[in-house]
């Protein structure tokens, strides 16, 4: 990797902790007064920025990231289904260059053996009966090694593409359940050149599946891999985001619907993750409150 981008990342890392050291010894000076706040502690001012700290920095450092990998042409991978983290293997559709056909990933087999197996149990359903105990059967399965996380990523992806429409609400409560916990990385599913292949169906349960896991973790702490791919996506500086109109509307539709619920009250975790993922970003809002969108 680039020296100089060790060097960037080096010279914010230090400019943070400055902030850091210069706060804690000048709480004051950092306060901000207001008519019902005028007499407040220092120990209370200390409090409520410790409670801010955190996730302010992670975003801080997130976005000067990406600015400089972009910069240097390290920015996050387009197409084939490449993730940010895990190699996922080749590309779905295309299974050229010696990859192997995704419906020999043993994830695929296993999720039509399930799929067909409770289908036979009610031919008349309109859905598939698909709830957290199937979820832990499909953890077991990676717990025992069966299974890869990397081959039940991709087999996701491949599912939620082709698999009929009455095993689709169980693609999107999988893909939901894996991503609060952590164990999926969401980022490869949101790539344009994936989501343009959809139907728009598919991409609305992406969508409500990736809402409902939301901005955190089940343990608390923010959703690290998709706040970075948020904040690259929505930068003024993303070179990218003309030729990106899929995941531009996900993303954005993402933002709009997660500010109507927790936009007004940026006291919660939720609230306060989104409103420094507005600022850094530099989205606005109208008399409507509909967000602007550099």
């Amino acid at each position: 990797m680039s020296s100089n981008f060790l060097s960037s990342i080096n010279q914010t890392i230090g400019d943070n902790m400055r902030f850091v050291r210069d706060f804690q010894a000048n709480p004051e000076k950092y306060a901000r007064q207001s008519s019902g706040s005028s007499g407040s502690s220092s120990s209370q001012i200390t409090d409520d920025w410790s409670q801010m700290l955190n996730p302010i920095i992670m975003l801080m450092m997130f976005q000067m990231m990406m600015k400089i990998m972009t910069q240097l042409g390290v920015g996050l991978p387009q197409g084939n289904y490449v993730p940010v983290t895990e190699p996922w293997g080749g590309n779905v559709h295309n299974n050229t260059g010696g990859n192997p056909s995704i419906t020999q990933n043993p994830a695929v087999q296993y999720f039509e053996n399930r799929f067909q197996t409770l289908l036979e149990a009610d031919p008349d359903a309109e859905e598939i009966p698909w709830g957290n105990e199937e979820i832990e059967k499909l953890r077991g399965e990676i717990a025992e090694g069966k299974l890869t996380l990397t081959q039940v990523g991709q087999a996701l992806m491949y599912e939620l593409d082709k698999t009929s429409p009455e095993n689709l609400p169980a693609v999107g409560k999988t893909i939901a359940a894996l991503m609060e916990s952590g164990e999926l990385n969401i980022v490869p599913f949101l790539q344009n050149d994936y989501l343009s292949q959809l139907d728009e169906d598919r991409r609305a349960l992406l969508l409500s599946a990736v809402e409902l896991s939301g901005l955190r973790l089940e343990d608390g702490q923010p959703n690290s891999r998709f706040v970075a791919f948020l904040l690259e996506n929505l930068s003024r500086e993303n070179p990218n985001k003309a030729d990106q109109p899929y995941t531009q509307a996900l993303v954005r539709q993402f933002m709009q619907d997660f500010y109507d619920v927790h936009g007004r009250d940026p006291s919660t975790p939720v609230g306060s993750t989104l409103a420094q993922i507005i600022s850094l970003t530099g989205i606005t809002t109208d008399d409507e409150g509909q967000l602007v969108f550099p």
